[in-house]
Formats: structure tokens, sequence, C-alpha cells
């Protein structure tokens, strides 16, 4: 504060960090999508993504947010008369950030994520998807995929996975989502079952479930055919119906009887729900065993 004494930027200094609240994840997300313009964006990026501001992901986030997916309207940003219900900044670190990407500390390194096969070894994501991406070097061909090309097959994923669960799980429209901010106890039972699947966490954990066992599928064909994974090239129809075989195997009644819903607590918890999926993907066993021996549903 210029031109004031010692005495009152004491005061101000004191009051603020005394009674300051964190602002929202949810509500930084929001700003950063709505609230600057391109050019604006332009200019306070770099110093956005080094204070730790991820500004190229938040708007992958807002992408999934408004345009034509799954997910269109669906996210919640903690802003009030707001419709969405999905936490945004949960689905941003849990489900939209496996697709996009990164861009590092100065927004400026692209980066795939990457992709289990083997139930242990973590290849990029590149492998299975670089070939769809132009670009000659390994950096533009990342820039190609963050351009639009996650976003195509984010949104054939989803489109398998939500196709399979509507409409007793995957609400079909507005009318149908989840109340914001009530306490799930309070939830009818039609909004009960919807909830063991419509929450970041549990959508996060089905990603990568089935992107694991259709990642060791695809290696295992490849080799079969005496071929590279790096040969390897998909369109976003194909991997669509193989998505829509896969989901075909998880029956709704999987998320419907689920009693256990704290897989934030650890990280044991999260991998035990992942290789449940995984046992049905692979046809390893029945549902039926599944739910009369596991802990997650009796």
């Amino acid at each position: 504060m210029p031109f004031s004494d010692w005495g009152e930027l004491a005061f101000q200094f004191i009051v603020n960090n005394s009674t300051s609240k964190k602002v929202d994840e949810g509500l930084l997300i929001a700003i950063v999508g709505h609230s600057l313009s391109k050019k604006e964006l332009k200019r306070t990026e770099i110093r956005l993504n080094k204070a730790g501001i991820k500004v190229s992901l938040i708007q992958a986030v807002m992408k999934i947010h408004e345009q034509n997916n799954p997910f269109n309207g669906m996210l919640d940003f903690g802003i009030p008369g707001e419709k969405g219900f999905l936490d945004a900044p949960a689905m941003k670190g849990k489900v939209v950030e496996w697709w996009y990407g990164n861009r590092g500390k100065s927004g400026t390194s692209p980066k795939f994520k990457t992709i289990k096969i083997d139930n242990r070894t973590e290849v990029p994501l590149e492998s299975f998807f670089g070939n769809v991406c132009d670009g000659k070097s390994k950096k533009e061909r990342v820039e190609d995929w963050q351009k639009e090309k996650w976003f195509i097959y984010f949104k054939a994923f989803w489109e398998a996975i939500s196709n399979h669960f509507k409409p007793r799980l995957w609400p079909e429209s507005s009318d149908e989502w989840l109340p914001v901010n009530k306490a799930v106890s309070k939830y009818s039972p039609v909004e009960k079952e919807k909830h063991r699947l419509m929450r970041a966490t549990v959508l996060g954990l089905l990603q990568k479930a089935v992107l694991q066992v259709w990642a060791d599928q695809k290696r295992r064909e490849i080799h079969k055919d005496g071929k590279k994974i790096e040969d390897f090239v998909t369109n976003p129809k194909e991997f669509k119906k193989e998505i829509e075989t896969l989901i075909s195997l998880i029956p709704t009644d999987f998320f419907t009887e689920l009693n256990y819903t704290g897989f934030d607590a650890s990280k044991d918890l999260k991998a035990d729900f992942i290789e449940q999926i995984i046992r049905l993907l692979e046809m390893t066993a029945e549902f039926a065993d599944i739910k009369a021996k596991h802990r997650f549903w009796n």
C-alpha cells in the first residue's frame, strides 16, 4: 500500500493473513477458462504456469464442459446457480489430464502421459496414438495431439462408456443429473445408484482399468502380427468399437451394488478396485463370484 506508515502496513498484513481463505480450485478453473481473453491469457500464461496454474490443462477441462461429449455441462466449479455435479478439479486430475498430457512448468514443454501394460510396465501414450498426430519431432506430435486429437479420442472413449451405462447410471439429460451440493445420504434410491458411478474418482479408476486392458490387447495383437507398437495406428471409430466391446463385459450391477465409497483413502484400495474391473474385462472372473467374496460388495 503506497505511502502507508509501518503501523498501517502491519495492521493490513496481520488482518489479511489471519482471515484470508484459499480460493476454491474450481473457481480458479472457471476464471482462467472464462474471464481472460485469448490475448490476456497468452500474456500471462507463462507466469501462471510457473505459479503452478496449469493453463492449457484448465482449457482442456473447459473444453469437455462446453463442447459436445458425454460430460458436456456436467462439471461443478463451485459457482452458485450452476447445474454441474462432477467436481471440476477432481475431473481435471483424475480423468482429463491422462488424455491431454501436460506442458511442463513453463507451459512450453508438451508431453504425453503413460499407459500401463502387463499390469506393471508404463509406456508413453505416444506409442498408441502418436501415429495419428502430425509432426516430424516428438514435440510437434504432442503439440498436434494437444490441439484437438486428444479430445477426439477422449470423446470416442467416453461415448462408448456412457452409452453402455445409459439410462440407469449415466444420466441422459440435465433433468436427470445429480443435485449439486446435496449429501449422498439425502439422495433418492435412483440418485444413489447414479452416484456410485458418476463421481470423478470412480470414473478415473474405470478409465485406467479399461485403457490398461485395451493397451494389453493391442500390444499382443501387434506382436502377433510381427509389428512394433510404434507402427500401430487406430482411428476414432475403430477405437470406439473396441472400447464398446470391452465395456460390455461389465454389468451395471458392478456399480449399483457397490457398498464401498472411500477409494480416495489409499492407493491400495484404488489398485484393488481396478483389479476387480480388470478381472471382468479379461474374463478371468464372473461378477457373481467377485460380489460374493469381495469386501467392496458384501
